[in-house]
């Protein structure tokens, strides 16, 4: 199951602890990923063939995007394509750290858009029907966020990149209403 939801969802700094050793020195460690540029290196392990690194990669770009700094560097570094694909296919454990990096990454305003363009909601329907409550809350909350995506500009209003039908192009009416 999706480790950011065991830990509470939580707010900057929770869950960083499998990264970068314990606790809140997982913070300064992510922190240092970020400033020295490796998160394109851990974007780069993501499509190896080896189950045990995309593990690896996926802890880490968990930790990273537990803040703000970290969910931009993710996407900066091209991750939202990889984790789209993770997102979609076994095993089940690479599948749901990968959505649940996803889930956070629509916390960034200026990122929706482009993860509506990815296909990240059709990947988060899927975890509507799951049986961790956890992963259903922020699968919903992901998909809210995503249903007020906009492209363009504020002049003329933008034109609409999500909006209510992101949910429903993306097949999640029947696990919306259950």
């Amino acid at each position: 199951a999706w480790r950011g939801a065991r830990a509470g969802g939580g707010g900057a700094g929770a869950g960083w602890g499998g990264a970068g050793g314990g606790g809140r020195g997982g913070v300064a460690s992510g922190r240092a990923a970020v400033r020295a540029g490796g998160v394109g290196a851990c974007v780069g392990l993501l499509g190896s063939a080896h189950e045990g690194v995309q593990r690896h990669a996926l802890r880490v770009l968990e930790a990273l995007a537990e803040a703000p700094e970290g969910q931009s560097a993710v996407c900066e570094a091209s991750g939202v394509l990889p984790l789209v694909r993770l997102a979609g296919s076994p095993p089940a454990g690479v599948a749901s750290a990968a959505t649940g990096i996803l889930c956070r990454l629509t916390e960034r305003d200026a990122e929706l858009p482009s993860l509506v363009a990815a296909g990240v909601a059709r990947r988060l329907v899927a975890w509507l029907g799951g049986a961790d409550a956890a992963e259903r809350a922020a699968a919903a909350g992901a998909l809210r966020r995503l249903s007020g995506a906009r492209l363009g500009g504020a002049e003329g209003g933008g034109a609409r990149a999500g909006g209510p039908v992101t949910g429903v192009e993306a097949g999640g009416v029947g696990a919306l209403v259950r």
